[in-house]
Parts: structure tokens; C-alpha cells; sequence
């Protein structure tokens, strides 16, 4: 270290880098939550597959934000102690996550309009759908 500079240089120069870093990720992390929750909710109202695939893709990116902002975030805010652990808690949820997710779609497929069924249920008790009516459930062909 040089010796005509205070030693605490170093350090608050460490420190606003690391707030900067921080609000760049939360900013990244924001961006992608809002994408992804906008974009899955207009999923339910899209009229063909063009839309759908447009959506899909947008949200995929969004979650491709949402999920990997919160590992530097930790790291960030965790004691050094500590890291390994939580990081590691973080990535079994997250595979646990993806590993029930075929199940519940197995689940939904069954049904006509299946990723729908949440809204349709919403229709028979309320009369109108989570954002509207939505075309094409609860119809009768012919």
C-alpha cells in the first residue's frame, strides 16, 4: 500500500463499490420480478401462439433475472462464516422447486385449458375472471 495514502482509502472505496454492485443487482432483481409477474399474467389472456411464445420468452427472461440476483445479493449480506451454508440452502430450494414443477404441471394437463383452471375456478364463484372475462373459458362448442 502506498504510504502517502490513509489507510481507510481502501476501504471506503471497497465499501461504495459494494453498495453500487448491490443497488445494480436489486435494480436487475426488480426489473425481473416485474417482467415476469406482468408477462405471466398476460399469458392468461393471450389469443394465439405467437403472443404466447412472445410471452413465455419475455417471462423466461425475467426469471432468468429474478434467479440468479439473489446468490451475489446473499453473499453480499451473509457473515463469510455463513455464506457456503445459505448459498446452499438457496440452490437445494431452488432445485426442489424445479423438481415439483412438472408434477404440478402433470397435473394441470389433464384439464382442456389447464393453465387457466386457477382462473376458471375463480369464474364459477365470482362470475368474471383475475383480470376480466376471459375469452374462451367456461364456453360450450356449438
Amino acid at each position: 500500500m502506498p504510504s502517502d495514502l490513509p489507510s481507510w482509502s481502501f476501504s471506503e472505496a471497497s465499501q461504495l463499490r459494494r453498495c453500487r454492485i448491490a443497488s445494480v443487482v436489486l435494480t436487475v432483481m426488480q426489473i425481473g420480478v416485474i417482467l415476469s409477474t406482468l408477462c405471466t399474467l398476460l399469458i392468461l389472456v393471450s389469443q394465439n401462439f405467437e403472443q404466447l411464445l412472445t410471452l413465455r420468452l419475455i417471462t423466461g427472461i425475467g426469471l432468468g433475472f429474478t434467479i440468479s440476483a439473489p446468490f451475489p445479493i446473499a453473499a453480499e449480506l451473509m457473515p463469510a462464516q455463513h455464506r457456503r451454508t445459505y448459498g446452499a440452502i438457496y440452490e437445494v430450494m431452488l432445485a426442489t422447486a424445479f423438481t415439483l414443477l412438472p408434477f404440478v404441471a402433470f397435473v394441470l394437463a389433464d384439464h382442456p385449458s389447464g393453465f387457466r383452471l386457477v382462473v376458471e375456478r375463480r369464474e364459477q364463484k365470482s362470475g368474471q375472471g383475475f383480470l376480466g372475462p376471459t375469452p374462451g373459458v367456461g364456453c360450450q362448442a356449438g
